[in-house]
């Protein structure tokens, strides 16, 4: 059986040596810079110094990247319910506010918090 192909001439047994990744990123740092320039430049600049960059900021940047590497949130869904199983998960969305309803009503619910 052959291995199916990827983009940039490389296979996926490329994607498990040096040469192979470099490529790759050299590829997506590419990508970016062609789509967009800010991420591209925030990007850039916190791979100058990996350890200094802020967790909120470091968060905010993969979420920005998600939508370039092809992110699914369907497909994310899908894994955590997989891996899981009946333990609750919920995707938020902080800047919107979206799901934090759900993370409270959840707190308030198993920590006996609710309304008496």
């Amino acid at each position: 059986m052959s291995e199916p192909a990827l983009k940039y001439g490389l296979g996926f047994t490329e994607l498990y040596e040096r040469d192979g990744l470099t490529t790759l990123d050299r590829e997506f740092v590419a990508h970016l810079a062609a789509g967009d320039v800010a991420l591209h430049d925030r990007l850039m600049a916190a791979r100058v110094d990996v350890d200094a960059v802020e967790r909120k900021t470091e968060s905010e940047l993969i979420v920005d990247l998600a939508p370039h590497v092809g992110a699914s949130l369907d497909v994310m869904e899908r894994e955590s319910k997989r891996m899981r199983g009946a333990r609750p998960f919920v995707f938020t969305n902080l800047r919107v506010g979206q799901g934090i309803d759900a993370i409270a009503s959840f707190i308030e619910r198993a920590g006996g918090l609710g309304s008496a």
